[in-house]
């Protein structure tokens, strides 16, 4: 009836910037568009099955990644805390009973970090500012028994991210990894 699962996806990403931006802008520009090309994206997620065919979870996914050159870095990353309803719409006791989709919604955090980094030197936080607002997303994918209580995934998500902060308008990532989940 129940079930925990951490995933580690890869993927890109696009973030909008505000306009304009604060004057310690983090090396951003003013309503610029950045691609990213990669990036990790860690999630962690816990859900309660209602029947055999819908499950209601609720998750944290995170996508950043870390650029720049000594001895200064930049971290940009989006997070989500949310709920979602999944379906299962195949036969649970077939094959086509792995594949699942998955939407939901929550607060979406936007952060935009510069740090010192200085070979030879332990790294810190630095300094950091967190946009708030919304997140959309949906998954795909497939679960494949591995025992009577443990499944891996492989899936594929897109997330979008209304923020209107101060330095950033709005993003989304995509995904494609790996989801390990114990039912209990």
């Amino acid at each position: 009836d129940w079930m925990v699962g951490v995933g580690w996806n890869v993927g890109p990403r696009k973030i909008t910037n505000s306009s304009p931006v604060p004057a310690d802008n983090f090396g951003e520009a003013a309503n610029a568009t950045d691609d990213y090309k990669g990036g990790a994206s860690p999630s962690v997620r816990l859900g309660r099955m209602f029947g055999q065919h819908f499950m209601v979870d609720a998750c944290w996914a995170d996508w950043l990644v870390e650029f720049g050159e000594d001895p200064t870095k930049y971290r940009r990353t989006l997070q989500t805390w949310g709920l979602a309803l999944t379906l299962y719409p195949g036969d649970p006791l077939g094959p086509s009973g792995g594949i699942y989709l998955r939407a939901g919604s929550g607060l979406g955090l936007a952060g935009t970090a510069q740090k010192a980094a200085i070979e030879g030197q332990a790294q810190h936080r630095g300094e950091r500012y967190d946009d708030y607002g919304y997140s959309i997303f949906g998954e795909t994918g497939y679960d494949f028994w591995i025992t009577p209580s443990f499944t891996a995934a492989l899936n594929f998500a897109a997330y979008y991210f209304g923020i209107d902060g101060v330095y950033v308008e709005s993003g989304y990532f995509t995904t494609i990894g790996l989801a390990l989940n114990a039912h209990f």
